[in-house]
């Protein structure tokens, strides 16, 4: 059974303007089945398949990220510091940031097999944890309280 050439071209005009299948079903008054069906059996395009991408434009771009120690943002030639030099330098924090970038560029790239997205996403969070623990030890003060007076006190007041 042919599809009527007037009612396909209505339906891929009102799909096109943004309505939904529903919205077109109720405007030329069929099911939205029946307008789902004729889109299907005439090739118009539906926009579930492009829906991610239309999400993915609403999702602020990431903040500015925190910046790295200048020696340790980059090596020589302007690249990142790879993961095996910095651990030849035997500072943690220096392999904790090279890891995390090694790790953000594997989750980032288009041939990182999507079953392994959670278990490398999950790491680099437990990495970022691992990096905010050790900033103290790069000689960060650390604020433990207020001024305390060692000559003021007296063994014998306890």
């Amino acid at each position: 059974m042919a599809d009527d050439p007037k009612l396909v071209a209505q339906i891929a005009t009102l799909y096109a303007k943004g309505r939904s299948q529903r919205q077109v079903g109720e405007a030329l008054e069929i099911s939205q089945e029946r307008v789902s069906r004729i889109m299907r059996r005439n090739a118009i395009p539906t926009r579930r398949h492009t829906t991610p991408a239309r999400v993915l434009e609403l999702v602020p771009p990431p903040a500015e990220p925190e910046p790295v120690a200048p020696a340790l943002a980059d090596d020589e030639d302007g690249g990142a510091l790879d993961v095996a030099r910095a651990a030849a330098t035997g500072d943690r924090y220096t392999l904790l940031v090279a890891l995390r970038d090694r790790l953000a560029r594997t989750i980032a790239d288009e041939d990182t097999p999507p079953r392994d997205l959670a278990a490398l996403s999950r790491r680099l969070m437990e990495l970022v944890k691992d990096i905010d623990a050790a900033k103290p030890e790069r000689g960060e003060p650390e604020d433990h309280g207020g001024d305390v007076d060692e000559d003021a006190f007296d063994a014998a007041a306890i």
